[in-house]
């Protein structure tokens, strides 16, 4: 949710191959084990404090950051830092991706 005036848009997730999750525009656990995770990191609806539960909740063994294209390269640096203190007690490997970059799941 963006504001409570403003309507909720309708979310879709994907798992692809039991193997890679996307949450749309959510936090929306999968429910499964996650190989590589797409984690949101900014968005008008997203504070920083939920991508950290939200990474600690999916345990994921890869991620990356997305939602982020609106982000200045500090913006960048912020949540990257942020997303990867998290991900390395966890053992998860956090990759950011330059655009048109590509990583192996």
């Amino acid at each position: 949710m963006v504001h409570p005036d403003f309507p909720r848009n309708q979310n879709i997730g994907v798992m692809v191959n039991n193997t890679f999750y996307y949450p749309g525009d959510s936090f929306t656990e999968p429910g499964q084990p996650v190989a590589m995770l797409a984690v949101p990191v900014s968005a008008p609806w997203l504070k920083t404090a939920e991508t950290i539960d939200f990474v600690r909740a999916v345990k994921p063994k890869h991620c990356f950051p997305t939602h982020n294209a609106l982000l200045s390269q500090a913006g960048h640096n912020t949540v990257n830092t942020w997303t990867a203190r998290i991900c390395e007690p966890l053992g998860t490997t956090f990759t950011y991706l330059q655009p048109g970059e590509s990583t192996e799941v």
